[in-house]
């Protein structure tokens, strides 16, 4: 989601690519599953608690 909002923040390419996504306004095109986009499936992983476990895995390895 930060990529996309940063390279490509109206949304053009995913638009392109994406055909269920083609008919979202705005900034919902980064976020499809909070613009109910014809169902567009929520995201599996959490992705700011994913990146948290992560920075913690590696600094406990960096402080071993």
């Amino acid at each position: 989601m930060t990529q996309s909002k940063k390279f490509d923040a109206d949304g053009s390419y995913l638009r392109a690519f994406i055909p269920e996504l083609r008919a979202l306004k705005g900034k919902d095109i980064h976020e499809p599953w909070g613009a109910d986009a014809a169902g567009y499936p929520k995201p599996l992983v959490d992705l700011p608690e994913s990146r948290e476990r992560a920075l913690d895995a590696y600094q406990k390895l960096k402080d071993a």
